[in-house]
This record gives structure tokens, sequence and C-alpha cells, in this order.
């Protein structure tokens, strides 16, 4: 049999492990709930192309699942969406922007799958990535890509202004230089196109990222989410 004051013990052993328990329970609703809304607040699409006073949107700009374009009656805008690789063309109504495409209201959707690494926009997306050390060339340990891209001519966005180096690095060849200002650039402008198949490092401040064009990549304007490179 046992003593009184050893099961007053073990009752008030158990209701420290319930009270523990249900004290636990909202700080794991939280970090959930945390989680939730830094996936949300990602960016989720780039404006490729969008009508003069449409909001205060601009192209080459990054926009959040969430965010809505009133079009009006003539307005028209191009969503090219990092997750999926789809490209939706919206004319007039209202465009909401989704996690993986658009959902347009009394307006007109036009949505095609273009070239894009999913993958590799989101590992940008996400974070800069840490600078790379070594030489110009490569040599045998070349390393593996951190995006490929699939236009020759990339456009590359930053947070601020800065100097963009890009340097071939399975093969000798000039490096090339650029000021980035406006928070982006459009190498195509610049009458910038890349080699297909080539390797290449792009750096910005203390970050670096490595780039594969890949071997049928699209001259001029390809799709933005197709030549897009990203430093956090």
């Amino acid at each position: 049999m046992r003593h009184p004051a050893s099961l007053a013990w073990l009752a008030v052993l158990a209701l420290g492990v319930a009270w523990c328990n249900a004290a636990a329970a909202p700080r794991e609703g939280a970090r959930e709930d945390a989680a939730q809304k830094d996936v949300a607040q990602k960016d989720a699409a780039i404006v490729e192309d969008v009508s003069p006073g449409v909001g205060d949107l601009r192209p080459f700009e990054l926009i959040a699942a969430g965010r809505a374009a009133e079009l009006g009656r003539d307005g028209r805008i191009v969503l090219g969406y990092l997750q999926s690789c789809w490209q939706d063309s919206i004319a007039g109504g209202r465009a909401v922007v989704e996690p993986l495409k658009s959902r347009v209201e009394g307006g007109a959707l036009t949505r095609r799958r273009v070239e894009c690494d999913a993958a590799g926009l989101a590992r940008m997306n996400s974070a800069g990535l840490a600078a790379r050390g070594g030489g110009s060339l490569a040599g045998p340990a070349s390393p593996e890509p951190d995006v490929n891209l699939y236009g020759l001519s990339p456009i590359v966005l930053a947070e601020r202004p800065g100097l963009l180096v890009i340097e071939r690095i399975d093969t000798a060849a000039p490096q090339l230089k650029f000021s980035i200002a406006e928070k982006g650039v459009d190498l195509r402008h610049k009458d910038v196109a890349l080699e297909p198949s080539g390797l290449y490092r792009f750096t910005f401040g203390q970050a670096a990222i490595v780039v594969r064009i890949d071997s049928l990549a699209e001259p001029g304007g390809a799709p933005a989410v197709g030549r897009l490179v990203i430093f956090r």
C-alpha cells in the first residue's frame, strides 16, 4: 500500500508535467505561425513587364505572395513565378500574386511554362551566398553552379548599388565589370551575351554566385525568371 504522501507527490508531479506540455504548445504553434509567415513574405514572382501607371510596380521588381495589381480596363502585367516557372500574362481586371501562380479577377489570363531553375532561385532568394575563394580558373575542380540560366543576357538584382564582376571560371576570358544602380541591371541593355554552357562567377560585394549558362539558352529578351541572378 502506497503512503498518502507518496500519492500526493505523484499527483503534483503529474500536474507539473501536464502544465509544462500545455505551456510548450503555444510556443510550438508560434514557431509554426512564424514559419508560415516567413514563407508568405518571400518573393514569389518577378514583374517581367507592366503597363505604366499600374500601382507603383516596375519591371524586374520582385514581389511577395498576396500583392495585388489593379489593371483596370486596359492595363497589362506579365509575372514570372520563381517556384513554378509559370509565366502569367494578364490583361485587365485585378491580378493577385499567389505562391505559384496568379489569381485573376475580371481579366484575361494567358499562362505558359518557361525554362527556369526553381531550386537555384530559391537558394538566391532565401539569403546571400558566401563569397567563394580561388582563382579565375577552376581547373578540374569546377564548382557546382548555384543556378542555371536559360538566357544569354542575365538580369542581376541587388538590394543596394555596387560593382558587379563577372568572370569565366571554366576557361580563360576577360572579366566583365558593371555598376549596379537602382537595384538591378539587365545585361541585355549592355549588349552582353554570355556563352552557352559557360560557367561564370558573379561577385557583388562579399557575395558570389556561380552561374551555369544552359547550352540552349536564348539570346535577347528571354523570360526574366529564366535569366535571373539575385543578390541579397
